[in-house]
């Protein structure tokens, strides 16, 4: 539920980052600028109503997520994977945003990860 806060916090304390779910699992991370200028788009048009998947459509897989916050922290802190299963994929589909709204989020996860980080430190 709060990964990256999680990540962030042990990454700066130097403790181990337990991973207990697949390490190739997917995840899908949104830039809340990036929410904010869908939404802003919504209010100046009328459009008819639907289900939308609201994702960056750039996936990571959550051992990667944790090592670059490593990364980013300069952390020593290791990566523990205590589940080495096979991930099952579920790939969210951001097409009908794009064709419907002529939208895509525009911030990759690095950009996310180091605005998270700034305003930690600042």
């Amino acid at each position: 539920k709060a990964l990256i806060p999680i990540f962030f916090d042990r990454a700066m304390n130097d403790e181990m980052i337990d991973i207990f779910v697949p390490p190739q699992t997917l995840l899908y991370f949104i830039y809340i600028n990036d929410v904010v200028d869908l939404f802003c788009r919504l209010t100046k048009k009328s459009y008819q109503a639907g289900l939308y998947n609201l994702s960056s459509g750039m996936p990571i897989t959550i051992l990667e997520l944790a090592t670059k916050i490593l990364d980013i922290c300069n952390s020593s802190s290791r990566i523990f994977c205590s589940n080495n299963d096979e991930a099952q994929v579920f790939e969210i589909s951001t097409s009908k945003l794009k064709s419907e709204f002529r939208w895509e989020a525009k911030s990759p996860i690095d950009y996310i990860l180091s605005e998270y980080h700034r305003s930690l430190i600042a």
